[in-house]
């Protein structure tokens, strides 16, 4: 965030908004997307192998865009909620989570 007209930053947590995308559709991606981007990419290493698996403990807005762009690498999510979030846990389901529930099971 902030109002600055140019920053520093690592270019391995940085990535280019393809043409097309206008200010109101890229901002999401660079508020919740970056801290999920950046969680992925910290992960990368652990995320190697025959079977992918991913636990993303709260469904909020970095996990539900976290959740898409694992799964399009072929991870399986396992998505942890507040107990009793049944609607956390459905949109985690929709989104392709082979498991979701709440912290406490």
């Amino acid at each position: 965030g902030g109002y600055a007209a140019y920053t520093v930053a690592d270019d391995r947590y940085c990535f280019a908004i393809p043409d097309g995308y206008s200010d109101a559709e890229a901002a999401p991606l660079l508020c919740a997307g970056l801290i999920g981007y950046r969680s992925l990419k910290m992960a990368e290493d652990a995320l190697q192998g025959e079977t992918k698996r991913l636990g993303i403990y709260g469904f909020g807005a970095a996990a539900h865009i976290v959740a898409q762009v694992a799964r399009y690498q072929g991870c399986e999510i396992y998505a942890f909620t507040s107990p009793g979030d049944i609607k956390a846990q459905a949109f985690a389901r929709s989104l392709g989570a082979v498991w979701a529930g709440g912290s406490d099971e």
